[in-house]
C-alpha cells in the first residue's frame, strides 16, 4: 500500500475512530494516582471528582470533589494495600497545601473527625501534619505525615514536591466544577454556542475544525507506522 492510498483510506476512517476514542475515554470510568514509595509507607495522591444533580434545565454541584491521599504501610513483601490510611482535603484545605508548598506557612495540621457528634472515647480521629524539613543530604524535603491507629510518614524530595504541587494546582478549579463552565461551551449572545468548542491558552475553533485536526494527526500517525514498518523489513546496506 503506498502512502498516498494510506493517508486515503485513513481519511475515510479517522473521524469515526476518532469518535470512538472519544467516547471511550468519557464513559469509562479512571483511576489516576501519583505514588511515592519509602521505606515506612507508600504515600498515594488522586482525584475525586465533583458531583453534580440536575434541576430540570441545568446542572448544580451536589458534592464538591476532593483530594484523596493515602498511606499503605510497608511490609515484609511490600506494601499492605488491604489496609490502608485514608485522608481527604477539601478545596479549602488543598489551599492550604499549595501554601506550604509554595514556601508561604512552615508547616500545617488538620484534623478530621468523622463522627464528631460521638462521646469523646468512641471519636474516631485522623491528624495530617506537613511540614518542611532537610534530608541528611542537606537537601529540603517535605515529610507528610498521618495518625490514624498508628503513624505512617512519607518524605517528598524536591522532584516529588514539584509534581504534587503541579498536580494540585490543576485540580483545585476542578474540584469546585469551575472547568464545567470555562472549559465548556462558549457564551455567545443570541447563541448557544454549542457549536464552538474551547481549546488550550485562549483561543478557539469551531467542532469541525478540532475534528479535521484531531483526523490530520491521525493520518500522520499510521503513515509513520508505514514508514517505520518499511525501514525495518529493509536488508542493512553499508
Amino acid at each position: 500500500m503506498t502512502l498516498c492510498q494510506t493517508l486515503r483510506k485513513t481519511a475515510h476512517s479517522g473521524v469515526n475512530v476518532a469518535s470512538r476514542s472519544l467516547m471511550r475515554y468519557s464513559t469509562e470510568r479512571m483511576f489516576p494516582n501519583f505514588s511515592v514509595y519509602g521505606s515506612d509507607s507508600v504515600f498515594q495522591v488522586s482525584p475525586n471528582a465533583p458531583q453534580y444533580t440536575s434541576s430540570g434545565t441545568y446542572l448544580k454541584t451536589k458534592r464538591m470533589g476532593a483530594i484523596m491521599l493515602s498511606w499503605a504501610k510497608a511490609t515484609n513483601s511490600g506494601y499492605n494495600y488491604q489496609n490502608k490510611t485514608f485522608f481527604s482535603l477539601s478545596p479549602s484545605e488543598v489551599g492550604l497545601v499549595l501554601e506550604l508548598l509554595d514556601s508561604r506557612i512552615p508547616e500545617l495540621s488538620l484534623t478530621h473527625s468523622p463522627n464528631m457528634n460521638a462521646p469523646e472515647e468512641d471519636k474516631n480521629t485522623k491528624t495530617l501534619h506537613i511540614a518542611r524539613t532537610v534530608g541528611s543530604d542537606g537537601n529540603s524535603l517535605i515529610m507528610v505525615k498521618v495518625n490514624h491507629d498508628g503513624e505512617s510518614v512519607s518524605m517528598l524530595n524536591v522532584g516529588e514536591t514539584r509534581v504534587l504541587r503541579e498536580l494540585l494546582t490543576y485540580s483545585l478549579p476542578r474540584l469546585l466544577g469551575f472547568h464545567s463552565v470555562l472549559e465548556g461551551p462558549l457564551n455567545i449572545d443570541g447563541g448557544s454556542g454549542s457549536e464552538y468548542l474551547r481549546e488550550s491558552g485562549n483561543s478557539y475553533s469551531s467542532g469541525s475544525a478540532v475534528k479535521d485536526n484531531l483526523q490530520y494527526h491521525l493520518k500522520l500517525l499510521e503513515c509513520a507506522r508505514e514508514f517505520s514498518s518499511r525501514l525495518l523489513s529493509q536488508p542493512l546496506r553499508l
